[in-house]
């Protein structure tokens, strides 16, 4: 739950927004037999959001501010990602 707050952010880039990402990589070995198929499958639930946005943008040379409103959508997480191997005879 989001809601109103009065203090101020920083757009530097080093504050911004960074995409959700998932554990780091993962290296099996597995061992497959001749004259087999092996079909692989990877899932991944996706959530996403849409809000209703309000702010403030003040110049900090002039102290003029602007008012900003708008709609929001966007990737609010990824969640349960799964791979599945199935296998199969030629």
């Amino acid at each position: 739950v989001f809601d109103y707050s009065p203090e101020t952010y920083s757009l530097s880039p080093a504050e911004q927004q960074t995409p959700y990402g998932f554990a780091p990589n993962r290296l099996v070995s597995i061992s497959i037999p001749p004259r087999t198929r092996l079909a692989i499958s990877r899932q991944v639930t996706a959530y996403y959001l849409t809000c209703s946005v309000e702010g403030i943008l003040e110049n900090q040379v002039t102290g003029q501010r602007y008012r900003l409103q708008g709609k929001w959508r966007g990737l609010l997480q990824y969640d349960s990602p799964s791979t599945t191997l199935k296998e199969s005879a030629l």
